[in-house]
């Protein structure tokens, strides 16, 4: 299969848009759990209606610093995974989809 069919075909499927959706949603459920385990962790309850002190909002940022510096780790660890098996099999789409930037 040509790199235009296999655009083509990617692009006419829902596949990025479903995969798209779903990683945000993963996104947003990491964070929620990270943010309820510092929690945890520090003892501090995460209602809104619950004022922090300047403290536990440096103790609670920095170590939410931390887990997600780790996940952003682990995410590249695989993305690099993910491009090298597939320039084993397509090597001109792999690096397409290095190049790409998904923010």
């Amino acid at each position: 299969m040509t790199d235009d069919k296999l655009k083509e075909k990617l692009l006419k499927s829902t596949l990025p848009q479903e995969m798209a959706k779903k990683m945000e949603e993963f996104v947003k459920e990491i964070f929620h759990k990270d943010a309820q385990y510092v929690a945890d962790i520090l003892e501090i309850p995460i209602d809104e209606k619950h004022d922090m002190t300047c403290t536990e909002k440096k103790k609670s940022l920095a170590l939410m610093y931390g887990f997600l510096t780790c996940q952003i780790q682990m995410m590249e660890k695989l993305k690099a995974t993910m491009l090298a098996q597939i320039k084993n099999e397509n090597s001109s789409l792999a690096e397409k989809l290095s190049n790409l930037k998904l923010h």
